[in-house]
This record gives structure tokens, sequence and C-alpha cells, in this order.
């Protein structure tokens, strides 16, 4: 049984279809990269699982069995979190401080007092279960990107989910940030979580994942085990058939006739 399906998922804009009865699945344990040109619709199927964006119509079945998502709050609370691009951490606060933040408000309902030194202890394990490189007590301010980016993966774990979803999470990494993500991102998945990651990088997406999912122009259009699959492959189902047309100034008196999806996709 899949952790996580869409059946016929639709969001509509108006007149615009943005996703178009997407149907995919990704199994326990996994590492799926869900691949696209800019405009593609992958982030508007992550929004709908996450609950950023409720579907025109279709469904989303978590553990085989129809589910309703009304916000993150309640997509936490249903095992699925998601890391964006761009990190919502407060840079003067501690890490074990950004990764409580939000959480601490659920555990003062029960006790009005925060342990302070139980709450570092408990990060503190968090860091050590996942092999995460952080200390708990530095400032958001004073650590690397990666780093960063590894805090808000820890704000997840720590709200015990088991689905990840991570919108191009190498955007703004150095090529080392990247190859450490790809090892965290193993050691979650070794421990049993599931991973889903947004990404136009192909030869990223063949080093990562288990198994790949093509979006164009709102439609699933592959769905392939990474094994059984190449760069060129996907980059060609991936990209949009229409060429674009650039006039060169007149100085150089030329006009270039190319592909820019698969540019976007081929060489990020």
């Amino acid at each position: 049984m899949s952790i996580i399906e869409t059946i016929d998922l639709t969001k509509k804009f108006g007149n615009f279809t943005a996703n178009d009865k997407i149907n995919i699945s990704v199994e326990k344990q996994e590492i799926k990269c869900i691949v696209g040109e800019n405009g593609a619709g992958k982030s508007t199927l992550m929004n709908m699982l996450y609950g950023l964006l409720r579907p025109t119509s279709g469904k989303i079945l978590l553990h085989g069995k129809e589910t309703v998502i009304n916000g993150p709050m309640d997509a936490i609370e249903h095992g699925l979190g998601m890391v964006h691009q761009h990190f919502k951490l407060v840079p003067s606060l501690t890490v074990y401080e950004n990764i409580l933040l939000g959480a601490e408000i659920k555990k003062s309902s029960k006790s009005p007092i925060i342990d302070r030194k139980k709450e570092i202890d408990e990060v503190k394990k968090l860091i050590e279960k996942y092999k995460f490189e952080l200390n708990p007590t530095d400032k958001i301010e004073d650590i690397s990107v990666g780093g960063r980016q590894r805090v808000e993966i820890l704000k997840m774990l720590y709200r015990n989910v088991d689905i990840l979803i991570l919108d191009e999470p190498t955007a703004v990494l150095t090529p080392q940030e990247v190859d450490d993500l790809f090892v965290n991102l193993k050691e979650l998945r070794a421990q049993g979580k599931t991973i889903i990651v947004i990404t136009h990088k192909l030869r990223e997406v063949m080093e990562l994942s288990d198994s790949v999912t093509v979006i164009k122009q709102g439609k699933v259009v592959g769905n392939v085990l990474t094994k059984d699959t190449s760069e060129e492959e996907l980059a060609a189902n991936a990209v949009v058939d229409n060429p674009v047309v650039i006039n060169i100034p007149a100085k150089v008196p030329a006009v270039i006739l190319f592909n820019l999806a698969f540019i976007t996709i081929f060489l990020s």
C-alpha cells in the first residue's frame, strides 16, 4: 500500500488548469522526485498535499485512506511536513529555539513551564539520531545556509512527520552542501522516512531518487523507477514542445531558435 497517493487531483484557477487529474503514488521509505519545467504544476501539487491549496476535485489518500487536509498544521497532524525553498527561521534565535517555535504552544497548554535544558537535550538527541551536524545553542545567523536547511528539516522531524516534502532544496546550496543534504536525506530514508523532492535538476534526480514522476503542463506524463531511466529520457519527457524565438540586438544579426524549457531543466 502506498503511504501517499493522489487520484485525479485537479486544481483550477479560474479558467486555468494548473493540475489536471494528477495520479501519483509514493511508497513508504522511498525518495520520490517530482520533476518538470518551471510552471509545470509541481509546486501547486505539493501545496495541495500540504494544505496550502484546496483541490478543485480529486482525492488525496494517506495510508490508503481518503484525507482532507485543511492547512499546514492539519498536514503535520497527519504526519506530512514541508520544507520550503525560502526558509522561515528567526536569525536572532538559536537552533533549538527555532525548532521549538510554535511547537512550544502545544506543550505549554499541558504545562505552563518549559524546561529549557530538557528541550535542548531533546533537540540534541534528534540531531544525533539523524546524524545532522548542528549545535542546538548556535544562533541561526551564525550558521551556514546548509545548516539552516537542516534546522528546517529538524523542525518537521521534531513534530513527528513521516513524510517530508522539499521544494527545490538544492537551489541555494553549494556543491558540498548538496552532497551533505543527500547524505542526510538517505539517512532519513534508512530510518523509515518517506521523502518527496520537487526539482528540475536531473543529475541530482538520478543520484538521489528511487522513483521519478514527470509533470508537463499540469499533467503527469511519466512515472518511472530511477534505475530504469536516464537524464536524457527525463529531459525529453519534461520539456515543452513549443520553441522560443529570441531576437538578438541589431549588433548581432542573428535569430536563435531554441527551447528555453530544455535549458532550464538540463543545465541547471
